[in-house]
């Protein structure tokens, strides 16, 4: 009874706390709906800028309404106001998307031009999914219901449609794209008007360093006053409000194991693959063989405390205590004159030559005759070349004696000094055998030091390659001063650098760092640039340089001592290198008669005193080296038998980025400096790789049936060319965009006559195998993708389908490729059809503009490529086609819940409204990823063509009116997003290969088009991924490094460079970024990434261009966002560095090395429809490329065959989707790739100066995980 009672009470508590429950829930609900109704009641912002030349910040607090105005420089605006004029619009097509034409006095006047709403709604996806549609590449039949769903048509018959390009624009606009004739086709260029508009500004989200975005978090606002060490929120001016994204669908919940796979049988699956080398386990760093120092722990806790001065305090002895010292340690101090000289900078380079380096190298020549004890050193090859082609035979032979003897050093010998941030490594190791194989032949010399002065900020991948070369040494200078600081503290300024993943000493370089900020004989004897500059005896009679007499040589001696002394403290091994020069110096004879004179009076006195301890010489890098190395095997030995333990050199790994020297300004603008230069010169890097391997393609097979080679000579000729003009480019002041506005128009029209010999050169290359060398004319093939002009983004041809037409496509790829290949065409109702396939299925989109189909129309088909296969395809203008989807771009309809696009793989939500991306599906696990992109926008306060300085956050920004368009069709889907001046597109290809596995992400940006000045414009993405601080970027293309996030520093110091992608991770999953051109990026928060897409400033920042960066013209930016699910949840072990996963690298091989494609102008004539040259064979999933090309002689004859093949580590955390690579653990030899390739093989030093063994064409020439490995071939 008492258990029935005490039961009965149980259950009235349990009703009563189900009541309350109850209860609260519908309060919770009322509540809900009535916060959403007030909130659907503000207005969004609905204020109008009309203040000319100024950004209005505005901030709601109640009643009130405060705004503060930044105004923008005074100086002349370039760009008219006036409308530009209606173009007529023919055969168009601009890029993958047409130009952004919007009329924004028209928005103006119409009242379109409103602040950004305040409030980002996050729907769920729809919960009925639709069946998703496989495209197998013949029939579509399960897209049927789905296309007709989706206002697709389909029909019996090909059609085809424009891409997202020129129907992108206002339908109000009064504004039409200009076009360029080329070749009988139509490009449409950026030339619609400069104009000006208002800019609506919003303050970004709190910057905290762990606040995730998380379900349901807001983001507060950033007060006006922003202080990063001690942000407050005034909940009174609070402007926006961003809501993470609700996970709905099936959700990423990670905390049920039924979601995941299980974690024992995928941890033995893991080490499987790393047992049978098939993939890499990321090591803990430290626990075998590697480095000493890690600049990834040198950059913690960095203090960026100045001196009054604005430079930051290095730990160095006074002249008083220097005095006082006793026993003096022996100091050995090694002079070496030399004149650094920039192939453009504040010149072009032939401007430089004709002024400066020619006399330079003349006299060189005369003086070091006349002073045999003096000595010079020089870096690049390029002038190098160009000069000793005007010598005759005695200054040829001369120039020989001098290396020879060792009194000329050629240091590092590339063809330049290339820039360490933005460039790819493929590129370098181009420029770096160009270079050398042209110092091997003209001058026997094999350079065996690197000198590399003036990069600003060093990869730790650039000495990885030039040990691979044969160069054991390195002298760099320009690191974040603070590190050198600790550096100097620790003695170690000279150091081993060795690779994160290595764990031998066989790639380490002797690494060593000059002391101070500067390079210049004034800043280079001492930390104290006053008594330096008495002994800069290039500038004596115009500056502060004393002459050395009888009288004043014992003070002048004591002083330098004095500085050197100093200097040497500061290094561990009593051996000094002191550079005598300056950028573009000794053109004068004098200058040498003045620097020899003084310095050997100078020399001969200080040697003369036995108590100064110190000897003093003209020497070469290689000599300071070689005495450096000596004197640590004598430490090494004292320490051995005094201790027991071998002292060695201290190993560093990881890379010096970011760079400053002072005033707390970092030197991270220039990762995004002029961006379409950027891009372009990529572009040509790729085509002049693949034109290059098509060439030995075809001079091998023509060798080997004993057939000439007609074409040889003109496309030798273009491939040196386009390498040499591309190699200049790499220069350190080429691609960073930092050089004066006439020379970066000389680079621009190099890059554009590169890309038209590279383009010749291939097209010959192709035609010549397609036709079995009865043609190689390159005007019978027309690009598909054309650079109307050097400052205008590359354009679509618009195929004539009103008669038959043929293409070639061709994979530059070594491994087998299927994906969609767009083209523009005039008609609908055509029939396509490959060498294996007679009737194609195709998707035809027509642009939303395209009412009377007088617009070119996209064509989309998706094709499949075998390694390096060439294949012709041909349109015919018939009906009939198998399948056919006619796709028509539209604006999203009210009635739709939902708006998202699908492929075989995922499904992407967006906003109805916005345009903007919220959430990714996948559909092999159900998994959800929340993420969101979008424009922003710094203000800059000390930004110059250099320096990246933002007055605070990134703020939200809109311009004009907002446009959403979406396509849905099945081989791609997209949802593309327009405003005046910006472009923002999503995409998802429907294909079983590597283009499936990712969203496409494309941006347009044009800050001149509507006048933003002192703004920096970036691309964020805000994800639910919990990586903390911790990300990662790439280095050179060749590398993943890891990154932290420093919220207690400033934002530019917390940018890196990235050249081809970024990433971070959880203990569940990774989100990439792929990039197809260089930017700078950063993650500031936990979950969050942003890379820069453009830049503009009239500073200078006094860093030596003497003014800012305001030449901005329209630029594209193509990104692809993957995203991958860990096999099983696992924490990374190592922050310093990582692996991408085979997917990834996939994806972006894929993403830069697109498929070429080319019009063959005439159809009639004959040409095998396709040519496999590697059959069946193809390199394995981790194994590329780098560079196949033939070495030429100076007459062009041929010397040989270059191939260099790298070896990429594979993550082991992710499993593959793809399935269409080589099996890794077969044998990979030259006679299974080119079975008719018969050739002497030699493997070598990377750039072929050393042979290290020789081979047969049935040898194993796989590389180590991650390496490079050079091979040598005498076809």
């Amino acid at each position: 009874m008492l258990r029935n009672r005490k039961s009965h009470l149980y259950k009235r508590l349990i009703r009563k706390l189900f009541a309350v429950i109850v209860l609260l829930i519908g309060l919770r609900l009322v509540w809900v709906a009535a916060v959403n109704g007030w909130t659907s009641g503000v207005s969004g912002g609905g204020v109008e800028l009309e203040t000319k030349n100024a950004v209005k910040f505005v901030h709601r607090g109640g009643d009130s309404e405060n705004s503060q105005h930044f105004k923008f420089s005074k100086l002349k605006n370039k760009y008219s106001n006036d409308k530009s004029k209606a173009f007529k619009v023919q055969n168009v097509v601009n890029d993958e998307n047409k130009d952004l034409v919007n009329n924004i006095e028209d928005a103006k006047s119409k009242g379109q031009l409103k602040n950004i709403d305040k409030e980002v709604t996050n729907k769920a996806f729809n919960q009925n999914h639709n069946k998703h549609y496989e495209h197998s590449g013949s029939v579509l039949n399960e897209m049927k219901a789905k296309a007709e769903k989706n206002n697709v048509r389909m029909h019996k018959v090909l059609d085809v449609h424009q891409e997202n390009n020129f129907t992108s624009q206002n339908t109000t606009s009064s504004f039409k794209p200009g076009i360029h004739s080329v070749n009988k086709t139509v490009v449409t260029s950026s030339s619609y008007g400069k104009i000006k508009s208002s800019i609506s500004i919003f303050k970004e989200a709190s910057r905290k360093p762990n606040d995730d975005l998380g379900v349901n978090k807001k983001e507060k606002a950033i007060p006006l006053s922003y202080n990063r060490t001690n942000e407050v929120v005034d909940k009174s001016k609070i402007v926006m409000k961003i809501e993470a994204p609700e996970k709905t669908l099936q959700q990423d919940n990670h905390k049920d194991n039924s979601a995941n796979i299980n974690a024992i049988k995928d941890g033995n699956v893991r080490k499987e693959a790393v047992a049978n080398g098939n993939c890499k386990k990321v090591e803990k760093w430290g626990e075998k063989y590697n480095a000493d120092i890690s600049t990834y722990d040198l950059f913690q806790n960095v203090s960026y405390k100045m001196n009054s001065d604005g430079n930051y305090p290095i730990p160095v002895k006074t002249v008083d205590e220097v005095r006082k010292t006793k026993n003096l340690k022996h100091l050995n101090v090694i002079l070496v004159p030399f004149s650094h000289a920039d192939p453009g900078y504040g010149l072009t380079i032939e401007q430089y030559y004709e002024q400066m380096t020619h006399a330079t190298l003349n006299n060189m020549l005369a003086k070091l005759v006349e002073y045999p004890n003096m000595t010079f050193q020089w870096a690049e090859t390029v002038f190098l070349a160009r000069w000793f082609e005007d010598l005759d035979k005695n200054g040829k032979d001369t120039v020989k004696k001098l290396t020879s003897k060792g009194q000329l050093e050629i240091v590092l010998g590339g063809w330049v000094m290339p820039d360490e941030a933005s460039t790819n490594y493929i590129a370098v190791v181009d420029q770096l055998i160009e270079g050398h194989q042209w110092l091997i032949e003209n001058l026997g010399v094999k350079p065996k030091s690197a000198w590399v002065n003036d990069p600003f900020g060093y990869s730790s991948t650039m000495p990885y390659l030039w040990k691979s070369t044969g160069m054991d040494n390195l002298l760099f200078l320009r690191i974040n001063q603070p590190v050198k600081a600790k550096l100097m503290k620790m003695k170690s300024l000279e150091f081993m650098w060795r690779p994160y993943w290595k764990h031998s000493n066989d790639s380490d370089v002797l690494s060593s760092l000059m002391s101070y900020t500067n390079y210049w004989v004034s800043d280079v004897c001492g930390p104290n640039k006053v008594p330096c500059n008495e002994f800069n005896f290039l500038h004596l009679g115009e500056g502060e340089a004393v002459q050395v007499t009888e009288k004043n040589v014992a003070e002048q001696a004591m002083k330098l001592s004095e500085q050197f002394r100093i200097t040497g403290d500061l290094y561990k091994h009593n051996t000094l290198y002191i550079g005598l020069g300056e950028d573009f110096s000794y053109p004068q004879p004098y200058h040498w008669d003045n620097m020899y004179t003084n310095y050997e009076k100078l020399i001969t006195f200080i040697n003369s005193q036995k108590a100064w301890n110190m000897t003093v010489k003209f020497g070469t890098l290689t000599e300071y080296f070689t005495q450096v190395r000596n004197e640590e095997r004598k430490m090494a030995e004292i320490s051995k038998s005094k201790t027991n333990k071998l002292l060695t050199f201290p190993t560093i790994s990881g890379d010096f980025f970011p760079y400053t020297e002072r005033n707390q300004e970092f030197w991270t603008g220039y990762f995004t400096t002029r961006p379409l230069n950027k891009r372009f010169s990529r572009e040509i890097e790729t085509l002049t790789r693949a034109a290059d391997i098509f060439n030995v393609i075809a001079f091998s097979l023509f060798k080997h049936y004993g057939v000439k080679y007609r074409a040889y000579d003109d496309i030798s000729k273009h491939l040196r060319a386009a390498r040499r003009e591309l190699g200049m480019f790499m220069h350190h002041d080429g691609i960073t965009g930092t050089s004066l506005p006439h020379v970066v128009e000389d680079y621009e029209r190099r890059l554009f006559t590169a890309n038209e010999d590279a383009h010749n050169a291939f097209k010959m290359a192709v035609l010549t195998l397609l036709s079995k060398g009865k043609q190689f004319n390159p005007k019978l093939l027309m690009e598909e993708t054309v650079k109307p002009a050097s400052k205008k983004m590359a354009g679509k041809i618009i195929f004539d389908t009103n008669k038959d037409a043929k293409m070639v496509l061709i994979n530059p790829l070594a491994r087998r490729r299927k994906e969609v290949i767009n083209i523009f065409v005039q008609t609908k109702d055509i029939v396509i059809a490959s060498p294996t396939k007679k009737n194609i299925p195709y998707q035809i989109t027509s642009s939303l503009n395209n009412a009377t189909g007088n617009e070119p129309f996209l064509l989309s088909f998706e094709t499949e490529l075998p390694a390096l296969g060439i294949e012709v395809y041909t349109i015919t203008t018939e009906r009939g086609a198998a399948e056919k989807f006619e796709v028509n771009e539209r604006i999203p309809s009210e009635n739709e819940d939902v708006m998202e696009i699908e492929n075989t793989h995922l499904k992407v939500e967006f906003d109805k409204k916005t345009g903007m991306m919220k959430r990714i599906l996948h559909k092999n696990n159900g998994k959800v990823t929340n993420i969101t992109a979008q424009f922003m926008v710094y203000q800059s306060k000390t930004s110059g063509a250099y320096i990246f300085g933002p007055s605070g956050p990134a703020q939200a920004f809109m311009v004009g009116e907002k446009k959403v368009t979406v396509k849905k069709g099945p081989l791609y889907s997209e949802v593309k997003v327009t405003t005046s001046g910006f472009l923002l597109s999503f995409r998802l290809y429907n294909t079983s290969g590597m283009q499936g596995l990712g969203v496409h992400v494309k941006t347009e940006v044009d800050m001149a088009a509507v006048n933003m000045k002192e703004m920096e414009v970036i691309l964020r993405f805000n994800t639910d991924i919990k990586n903390g601080d911790n990300f990662f970027t790439d280095q050179n293309g060749f590398q993943l490094i890891g990154r932290i996030n420093r919220p207690s520093d400033k934002i530019e110091s917390n940018y890196y460079p990235i050249t081809t992608m970024a990433l971070f991770e959880d203990i569940y999953k990774r989100v990439t970024l792929h990039s197809k051109q260089p930017h700078g990026g950063a993650c500031l928060k936990s979950g969050q990434f942003e890379v820069m897409l453009d830049r503009h400033t009239f500073r200078d920042d006094k860093r030596g261009l003497g003014q800012g960066v305001y030449d901005n013209v329209r630029v594209n930016s193509d990104f692809i966002i993957q995203i991958e699910h860990k096999t099983h949840p696992f924490k990374a072990d190592e922050f310093r560095y990582t692996y991408a996963s085979e997917d990834s690298i996939l994806l972006n091989d894929m993403l830069q090395n697109n498929v070429i494609v080319y019009n063959i102008q005439d159809t009639e004539l004959k040409l095998m429809t396709k040519v496999h040259p590697l059959k069946s064979a193809e390199l394995p999933c981790d194994v590329s490329i780098v560079g196949f090309r033939n070495l030429v002689k100076n007459n062009l004859e041929y010397n040989s065959t270059s191939l260099v093949l790298h070896r990429k580590p594979i993550h082991c955390g992710y499993a593959s989707l793809n399935d269409n690579c080589a099996d890794i653990e077969k044998q990979l030899t030259i006679k299974k790739l080119f079975p008719k390739l018969k050739a002497k093989i030699s493997e070598t030093s990377l750039s072929h100066l050393y042979i290290k063994q020789e081979m047969t064409s049935t040898s194993e020439i796989t590389p180590d995980v991650h390496e490079l490995r050079s091979f040598k071939i005498d076809i």
